[in-house]
């Protein structure tokens, strides 16, 4: 990410006109990966110029602080958590993601192993994988950390990983 303001605002205008489908992540490297990122909603009035804003202050903030990057991408707060998913970072649409969960659904404790089964490309995946909560408002948004363990074949996700997650997750979202 450009740290000059110029080049962050030229950074988000060069991805795609005002009514194209942009999103910004922003990635901390290192065990355990983290990740940031939020999507450009077309239909908000005043929407690319917000966006774009929100851009640049990113680019200017502490880069250790994963929390406040995605607030302030998000435009506030993180809510209404919208789904839960598996993915492969930097891979996530050549691998495929994993869906966990999707907001309304009930949760379905214990399926995590046999899902990740359906799934060999993410339970053993050549990069890094993570567990993302992505959310509804104020725009499009997520954070993923990194599940997954680096081993001689590859990177590994445990379910059991993943499903403490979720029971954790799901406590604290009540």
């Amino acid at each position: 990410m450009p740290t000059d303001a110029a080049e962050a605002r030229s950074l988000v205008r060069d991805a795609g006109p005002a009514d194209a489908d942009v999103a910004v992540e922003c990635e901390w490297l290192g065990n355990p990966l983290v990740f940031v990122g939020a999507r450009r909603a077309r239909e908000r009035l005043g929407e690319p110029a917000d966006f774009e804003e929100r851009v640049v202050r990113v680019a200017a903030l502490d880069p250790a602080d994963p929390a406040l990057a995605l607030a302030t991408l998000a435009g506030g707060l993180p809510a209404g958590v919208d789904h839960v998913e598996l993915g492969a970072a930097n891979a996530w649409r050549s691998v495929g993601p994993l869906r966990l969960w999707t907001g309304g659904a009930d949760r379905a404790p214990g399926a995590v192993a046999a899902r990740l089964r359906d799934h060999p490309a993410l339970a053993r995946c050549v990069v890094p994988v993570a567990h993302v909560v992505a959310f509804r408002c104020p725009r499009a948004c997520w954070i993923g950390v990194e599940v997954s363990e680096p081993s001689a074949d590859g990177h590994v996700v445990a379910a059991s990983t993943v499903e403490r997650l979720l029971i954790r997750l799901f406590a604290v979202a009540r």
